[in-house]
């Protein structure tokens, strides 16, 4: 992989020297213990480890590339003036977008197991969220239905007030739905106006605006 992205042999050879011969200490109160060897190299943590992430995250997103290129995955643009969006890739969560067709599903399937296969990366398929977050970051809910997604999670309204206390206050602070979903809002907003040349805040101004953010 990062010979393909033109990294020099002498520089993987570091990075693997890093890899094989990582080892751990556990501090506790205040005293190093002895230290001990993973078995499966870095972990999550590690100053090294968000960095070899990323090298792995380009290697899915350059068959996704590819893919798009050669027209089995066409992605989708809001309008003629928006970018061509095929995949969203976040620190613990990916977007995939595609035609909702079986050749397609074939394709996106293929290059998944081409990834897990060179990395010894396993994809869960089984995997979901109870607190929709993605959703929530970019539409605002009603009232009803975030009462409804508390119901859905089983707790009542009494159980939710003093859930939701703040931790400081002797709590749990789980976050009102109502108001977790306002922040999160407010969250991308602020990244709008901080990252004017975003491929979000291009995205949003194609389709929504003529101007620039203000």
């Amino acid at each position: 992989m990062l010979r393909k992205i033109s990294f020099l042999d002498q520089w993987i050879w570091k990075v693997i020297r890093c890899v094989a011969s990582i080892s751990y200490s556990v501090v506790l109160n205040g005293e190093v213990g002895n230290s001990f060897l993973p078995l499966r190299g870095l972990h999550q943590g590690d100053p090294l480890s968000p960095y070899l992430f990323l090298v792995c995250g380009e290697g899915l997103s350059t068959l996704l590339r590819m893919a798009a290129i050669r027209g089995d995955l066409k992605g989708f643009r809001i309008n003629r003036h928006a970018p061509l969006i095929t995949h969203l890739f976040f620190a613990n969560d990916s977007l995939i977008f595609g035609d909702a067709k079986v050749h397609v599903a074939r394709v996106l399937k293929e290059k998944l197991e081409i990834y897990a296969q060179s990395l010894g990366q396993v994809i869960k398929f089984d995997k979901s969220e109870e607190i929709p977050i993605y959703a929530m970051s970019c539409f605002l809910l009603s009232l009803s239905l975030c009462k409804e997604l508390e119901a859905i999670m089983g707790i009542s309204l009494v159980l939710w007030k003093a859930l939701s206390i703040p931790k400081e206050e002797g709590g749990t602070g789980f976050q009102d739905l109502v108001k977790f979903n306002i922040a999160l809002l407010a969250k991308q907003w602020w990244r709008l106006m901080e990252n004017p040349g975003s491929l979000t805040t291009r995205f949003l101004r194609a389709k929504y605006l003529m101007g620039p953010i203000s």
